[in-house]
């Protein structure tokens, strides 16, 4: 019955808040009232599924929103197995635009939002994790599992962060990686006093996103 009455005409809020049991309605007000975009994450010429799926699992599970894509040479296509959903909840940004360099549009687009582009990357001048500041929004960038951050990325990033490292291994995987960068903004945010959730107003838009996904899933 659902998806019949999802074909034509959108349907309004109070209708499609009518169609959702009250349990995931209480659910999706708790969630949408943590959610945050102050940090964003972009991954580049990442490989590995599994690390992409895997990443978005972790990005979601500490209540931030979107997420963007750079796929110059392979499309994404999360996997519900590992994601375990995740992606349905998130917003989703690709840059596949052939012959094109998708580093630059991507990076453009966060400088436009207000974005601080910070590559993730073992280097001398790069901030610890705990150490980076929050004065700005932060748009955290992944590199490929083996070759890191492209040329591009590295010359056009604002600035750097890593993970410290305490035995012989030097990096992590990188969907630990997100997880750990992911838990450690979200556990630093929580003890910061300025607004870094989403607005009123981009808690109502996205409400009517999810209601409107779930009906149609039904």
């Amino acid at each position: 019955m659902h998806k019949d009455m999802s074909l034509h005409a959108p349907l309004s809020r109070e209708k499609l808040r009518s169609l959702i049991n009250q349990n995931k309605l209480n659910c999706i007000e708790k969630v949408l009232a943590k959610r945050s975009d102050y940090v964003t994450f972009a991954f580049e010429r990442l490989y590995h599924e599994h690390n992409i799926d895997a990443g978005l699992r972790s990005i979601e599970a500490c209540g931030f929103q979107t997420v963007h894509i750079i796929e110059n040479e392979k499309r994404i296509n999360p996997s519900v197995t590992v994601t375990k959903g995740a992606d349905y909840w998130l917003t989703m940004n690709h840059y596949a635009q052939p012959e094109t360099n998708n580093v630059k549009n991507c990076f453009e687009k966060l400088h436009t939002q207000g974005y601080r582009i910070v590559g993730t990357m073992p280097t001398k001048k790069a901030y610890s994790i705990a150490d980076l500041p929050l004065d700005k929004k932060i748009a955290l960038v992944i590199g490929n599992e083996r070759l890191g951050l492209s040329d591009y990325a590295r010359e056009h990033v604002d600035t750097y962060v890593t993970i410290p490292m305490y035995g012989f291994t030097e990096s992590f995987n990188a969907s630990v990686s997100v997880a750990l960068l992911a838990y450690e903004l979200r556990r630093r945010l929580e003890k910061e006093n300025f607004a870094w959730h989403i607005t009123q107003q981009e808690q109502s838009d996205l409400e009517l996103i999810w209601l409107t996904r779930l009906i149609k899933k039904n």
